[in-house]
This record gives C-alpha cells, structure tokens and sequence, in this order.
C-alpha cells in the first residue's frame, strides 16, 4: 500500500502544477461544489492512469475546501488496497445510488432553507454536486444523467463518445446524451484547447436520419456546454477525452 501511495503523491505533484487543474477549478470555483462522487476511475494499484485520476480527485477535494466524508467512490475493479488506499484518505466507498442518497441526506444550509422556490432534495444536491467519471461507459453516463439529474460533470466528452454512434441509435439508446448532444451542436462547444469538434457521421446516398422530438421527455435541462480540457502530460490516457459539462436547469 505505500508504495501505491507514494506513486499517487507523485502523480498529485504533476497534476498540481498542471493547466488542466486551474482551468477546472477556475470553471467550477463559483459554484459552491460541497460533493464529488467518483466512478469508473479504475484500479490505482495497477493502473498508472487512475493513480493519476485520483491524483486529480485530491486536488479538486483540496481546492474546493470539500470534507473527505462527502466524496464517495465506486468501481467494481477496486482491490483490497485500493480500497485500504481510498479509505485512508477519508474517502467513502458507496454505489451511485448510496452515493446520491448520502449526499440528499446532507442538510440544508441557511441560505437554501430561506429560497422560497420549492425544490426537492435531491434536486439541491445535485446541483452542488461534481461527477468525476474518467473513462465511463455511456450506459454509467446515461444513468447518472437520466435517474440522477447530474448538473455538473467532469467526464469524457459528450460528443467525442457518442460520435461512432447514428443520431437515431444514440436517442433509441441513450435518450438523455441524445439530447445533451443535440443541445450543444446546435450551440458553440467551448474549443480553446482542441480542434472543433467533428461532425456526426452520416452514411452518404443512405437515408437522411429523421428529426428527433424530445417534447414528450420532460428533460431537466434545457441548455448545456461543454468545455474541452488540455489532456496532454506526464499521465499519458489518463485524461483522453476529458471535458467539463454543465447542464443548465429549466
């Protein structure tokens, strides 16, 4: 277990002085984030990516003044030291759905008790909560939007992953990122740090694919943007792909 610790130390140091780190937080800095739930991050005993990963996590936790007790992680692959290295850091271990129910549990602060707007609770949570999810399915995707309403998450881009798929399969499958898609290309995506992104791909003298109506959805969101982060370091795929999504409430 040290040594797994001290790898994770040194990884911490890189990804401290690294852009990708101050740009985040300049991004998320206003918005009170008081939880951070971490999912698909992978074994850091024998994966150099997600000792980096979770590098990354403490310095998220460190920057936004966040208690150990209110980031929860889950991966099916943990080991037993992975584990015994998670928890040392005050860490909690839950599922998704323990994670949400913890975090909804929480009480609310003086300011949220005198907003005369009604909202639920875990309508509050989420919304001052980070999903890290490096390197997640989009089926884990889908899920944390579509059950869990997530607002804010630090993941692999939206459009990059969901680019191999037709916009007809994408919606049938994965209603949710269907729509987070549609929404940001018929905005401008946030490229400072990549090329625009690619189109999606459509089978010439095929078929046109048909208009999508999400009308009947009662999506929780109605805009969203996505901002692509600098992935290039020391952590080589540690960090492929990653961007900032946040979706805005109706």
């Amino acid at each position: 277990m040290e040594k797994i610790v001290d790898r994770i130390n040194v990884a911490e140091q890189d990804i401290g002085k690294a852009e990708l780190l101050s740009i985040i937080v300049s991004e998320l800095e206003d918005l009170d984030i008081s939880h951070i739930i971490c999912l698909a991050l992978g074994s850091p005993e024998s994966s150099s990516a997600a000792r980096y990963q979770l590098a990354l996590l403490k310095k998220l936790v460190e920057a936004f003044k966040i208690s150990p007790s209110k980031v929860f992680l889950y991966d099916p692959v943990f080991t037993d030291t992975d584990k015994q290295v998670i928890t040392s850091l005050g860490y909690l271990l839950e599922s998704l759905e323990s994670a949400v129910k913890s975090c909804s549990e929480e009480p609310s602060t003086s300011n949220e008790q005198s907003e005369k707007t009604e909202i639920n609770a875990k309508d509050k949570t989420t919304s001052r909560t980070l999903y890290f999810l490096p390197h997640a399915s989009l089926e884990l995707t889908e899920e944390v939007l579509s059950r869990y309403h997530a607002r804010y998450l630090l993941a692999n881009d939206a459009i990059a992953h969901t680019d191999r798929l037709t916009t007809r399969k994408l919606y049938d499958n994965y209603r949710t990122l269907s729509y987070l898609v549609s929404l940001t290309e018929q905005s401008s995506v946030d490229t400072q740090f990549q090329t625009v992104k690619k189109k999606r791909r459509q089978k010439a003298n095929v078929f046109v694919e048909p208009k999508l109506d999400f009308s009947a959805d009662n999506m929780y969101f109605n805009s969203t943007t996505i901002k692509r982060l600098p992935t290039e370091g020391p952590w080589g795929n540690a960090f492929t792909d990653l961007a900032l999504h946040k979706l805005d409430y109706k």
